[in-house]
Parts: structure tokens; C-alpha cells; sequence
């Protein structure tokens, strides 16, 4: 197999990632990894010495170390040394092949036409503006947006079903750069319904603020709706797998997901990112930093009324991202 191909490249650099994840002090720099040498252990009395290389200019990667002067291909390393990461590799690359391979294989469809489903209009009949309201239901919804500090010209806009699929529900507007509505969601006003939020079925574009950001400068993403709101230059995906392809749209994208010590979601998440070398919001030094209380969760919109701050800027949330997996962004 030619290692100088580049999905066989990426294949064999997360791998390196992965291994290298369970080193200690690691340092990743644009065409080298460096580390304690795992081949004599490096040395003894100095603990800090870390004379192991990867070089990833190399045609293949090399494996080289200042102390035993170990050299080899980072292949022969792998196999050596991490036999579980080698036979991992070479089962991606096998998978990667023979998908494509069946990509070829697969006949090619002319005018392919997406079966969509279009918003019901006997739900959207029953959506009333949420300053038009007089009921109860109303007044929890402006409660609801007041007490999560957001700002009135925002929530001013949105709606409330009184009716429908949607009844008792807050509905969220997705406006475009145009001012139109091109999707919605709608978040739970009574604590009896058991889904927080639901969403408009059918092929439709998902992200929240998608067209209204500058793409020039850095997208931040995140999962909530109402979070992004707090964040500048955002979007929010929203139930949207982390690799959906709209992602892509934003070359220069920052995530930024929920701190979670809960659920083991989050963490696979989070690293499944790191390894794709995608930059991703360091929680536990943002937490330090700001000498936030031990919480169980948290995210931007919390932290906004903890803080009681407005909004956060690129520049004041910078500091805080990383693309390192050494890099312990939630767990200690």
C-alpha cells in the first residue's frame, strides 16, 4: 500500500495521535512529534529529557531518538512496539479501499431528486407572535427568555404555538441574511414533555445563524441555539452531526462544546475532533481561569449569567482553544 497517500497519511496520523495520547509532556509541532523515547526509555535522572521524534517530513514517517539513536519507519515503530494501532491502521485503509472501490461500482443516477417534506401549515397557522400573546403560555415564554438574559430585539422576533405539533412550545426562527425564515425549532415551555426541542422534519439546512456569519474570520460552533447567541460570529448546529458536510463551509471554525463530566458522549466527541485536528474549547483552563464554582455542566449561557457578562467576543474565547489531544480539555 503507497503510504504517500494522503487518506493513507491521514489514516496513519491519527493512529500516531491515539498512541501518542497516552505519552506523557508531548510536543506536536508542524513536521515533527517529540517525546520520551519508548525504545530505551530515554533518561533516567532527568525525567524531563525527551529525545524521541517522529518526522513527518519523511517519506515514510521516521522514528528517530537522540539517546539510543533508534531509527526506523514510523510503520516498523507502530508494529513493534504498538502492534493494536498497526493492525488498526491498516484496517482503515483496507475499509477506505474497498469503499471505494464500491463508489465505483455504484451506477450514477441521473437528475437524483431529495424527497422533502415542507413545513405543515397547519402548524404554522397556529404560531403567534410572542409579544401578541395574553395567555399564561406567553408569559412563561418571555419569562423563559428574560431570566436566560436574552436580549429582547432577539426573542422579540420569535413565536409560540398555541396549537399543533408544536403547542405549548417556544418557536425559534432560523432568519437568513435575507430576513426570511428557512427554519425552526421549537423549545419546550411545560416540564411534563419529555423532548426539550423539536425541529422541522425533512432536508433542510439545520444551522442556526448559517447566514449570517463572517466566513473570513473565525466561525465559532456550537451546539445550542440559545448559547451561540452569547457567543460573537457564531452558529449553532443544533442536533447536527459534528461531521455533517455544511460544517465544511467554514474553513476556519472553532467547536466549542457543553462542558460535560457526565456523559462519556461528550468526551468521544471532543476527541474524535482532536484527532481530525479541528480546534476545540479547552474547558478546564477556561474554568480555571475564570474561577467558575465545580459544576457538572456548563455552558456559555451559564457561564454568561455567572458572570454577568453580555457576550463574548473571538478574542476573549481565543486563549482557549486548542488543537492538541494532549491537551486535557475536560478531565483532570
Amino acid at each position: 500500500m503507497n503510504i504517500n497517500n494522503i487518506d493513507n497519511q491521514i489514516a496513519l496520523d491519527r493512529q500516531i495521535r491515539l498512541i501518542l495520547s497516552t505519552f506523557e509532556n508531548v510536543t506536536e509541532g508542524y513536521n515533527y512529534y517529540q517525546f520520551r523515547c519508548n525504545v530505551c526509555g530515554d533518561s533516567q535522572k532527568n525525567k524531563s529529557k525527551r529525545r524521541g521524534y517522529i518526522l513527518k517530513k519523511k517519506q515514510p514517517y521516521m522514528y528517530f531518538c537522540h539517546n539510543c539513536f533508534a531509527k526506523m519507519t514510523v510503520l516498523s515503530w507502530m508494529k513493534e512496539f504498538f502492534p493494536s494501532y498497526y493492525k488498526n491502521y491498516y484496517s482503515e485503509i483496507l475499509r477506505s479501499n474497498d469503499d471505494k472501490k464500491e463508489k465505483k461500482k455504484l451506477p450514477k443516477l441521473k437528475n437524483p431528486k431529495v424527497r422533502k417534506r415542507n413545513p405543515e401549515k397547519k402548524d404554522v397557522q397556529y404560531f403567534i407572535p410572542i409579544k401578541k400573546g395574553k395567555s399564561e403560555l406567553f408569559e412563561k415564554a418571555i419569562t423563559l427568555c428574560t431570566l436566560r438574559n436574552i436580549p429582547e430585539e432577539i426573542w422579540s422576533t420569535w413565536f409560540v404555538a398555541i396549537d399543533g405539533t408544536y403547542k405549548n412550545r417556544l418557536i425559534i426562527p432560523f432568519y437568513d441574511d435575507k430576513g426570511k425564515i428557512y427554519f425552526y425549532q421549537g423549545r419546550s415551555l411545560n416540564e411534563y414533555m419529555t423532548t426539550k426541542y423539536l425541529s422541522r422534519a425533512g432536508d433542510y439546512n439545520s444551522i442556526y445563524n448559517y447566514y449570517n456569519v463572517d466566513k473570513n474570520v473565525p466561525v465559532i460552533i456550537l451546539e445550542g441555539l440559545i448559547d451561540s447567541i452569547f457567543v460573537e460570529n457564531s452558529i449553532a448546529i443544533t442536533g447536527v452531526k459534528i461531521e455533517d458536510d455544511r460544517i465544511n463551509d467554514f474553513e476556519n471554525r472553532r467547536f466549542l462544546i457543553d462542558y460535560d463530566c457526565v456523559t462519556q458522549d461528550t468526551r468521544k466527541k471532543v476527541i474524535s475532533l482532536l484527532i481530525k485536528g479541528e480546534y476545540v474549547f479547552n474547558w478546564k483552563k477556561f474554568i480555571k481561569k475564570h474561577k467558575l464554582p465545580e459544576r457538572e455542566k456548563w455552558d456559555v449561557n451559564d457561564v454568561c449569567l455567572y458572570l454577568k457578562k453580555d457576550k463574548f467576543t473571538y478574542k476573549e474565547l481565543e486563549p482557549f482553544f486548542t488543537n492538541s489531544i494532549y491537551d486535557k480539555v475536560f478531565f483532570v
